[in-house]
């Protein structure tokens, strides 16, 4: 399961907007298929209007392997949604998402990935 925290107040639909997405994506027989209103699965995930400069808006999930960690975090982007992998503070991977699909699918995948090394909650 994936544990949102939200960064800023005004980001705080967009958290739950997500994690509504990630049930209903769960919900659908467990294929990486999602159920989306309208049936599409190009549909923009809609973020907060862009200031220029990105904004963090969610940490999706934190890892530990011994002294290190590893966090999962979502910010805004001028096409999109950014996602970072950051190792002990630095940028391991970044993504620009502009889908709901490859913003649940990304994190999920660099999560399953970091798990299969040994890397716990």
């Amino acid at each position: 399961m994936i544990n949102i925290r939200c960064c800023a107040q005004s980001d705080y639909s967009l958290a739950r907007r997500a994690q509504s997405i990630r049930r209903r994506q769960r919900a659908v027989d467990g294929s990486s298929k999602m159920a989306l209103r309208g049936g599409s699965s190009s549909r923009v995930l809609q973020r907060a209007i862009w200031h220029g400069a990105p904004r963090e808006v969610a940490e999706w999930w934190t890892l530990n392997k011994g002294q290190r960690r590893a966090v999962g975090r979502m910010f805004t982007h001028v096409f999109g949604h950014e996602l970072r992998l950051e190792v002990s503070r630095e940028l391991v991977s970044s993504d620009v998402c502009r889908t709901d699909e490859e913003v649940l699918e990304c994190p999920e995948r660099w999560r399953s990935g970091l798990e299969a090394k040994g890397w716990k909650k």
